[in-house]
């Protein structure tokens, strides 16, 4: 969503037409559900409709993206404000995969623990039974 909205943000500020930048950015979107749903929101700009309406219809978009673009629909600040979106959605991502990697990692660590502990058992247990071995034939 962030890569979207980033894209659609610069495509208008280069003076795109509105459903061409739509278009275009939802290009870069990955989630086949989310193109399929930007691509209807493309369909209704070129019926002449504006943008929140659209956005609003798509059950898949949070409701903060389409009053942000409502507003600046009606303040004539669309690019900034769906810029500024797609800034927050990619710091917001940034924090998510921060906090995932901080739920994941002290597991990982207790596998790669557990892992060097299963190495260092299987190399020390031999040379302990080979030591024994010898110990017992040297005891008559």
């Amino acid at each position: 969503l962030s890569r979207f909205l980033l894209s659609l943000g610069r495509l208008l500020r280069a003076g795109a037409l509105l459903p061409d930048a739509v278009d275009l950015a939802s290009q870069t979107v990955m989630n086949l559900h989310l193109r399929a749903a930007l691509n209807g929101v493309r369909q209704e700009l070129i019926r002449g409709r504006g943008l929140a309406g659209p956005l609003a219809r798509c059950p898949i978009l949070p409701r903060m993206l389409v009053d942000f673009v409502k507003i600046g629909e009606d303040a004539g600040t669309l690019e900034a404000n769906i810029t500024r979106m797609g800034i927050f959605y990619d710091r917001e991502l940034e924090e998510r995969s921060k906090t995932l990697m901080g739920l994941v990692e002290p597991g990982m660590t207790v596998i790669l623990g557990g892992g060097v502990a299963f190495v260092a058992i299987s190399v020390i247990m031999p040379i302990y039974n080979i030591i024994s071995e010898v110990g017992n034939a040297a005891i008559p």
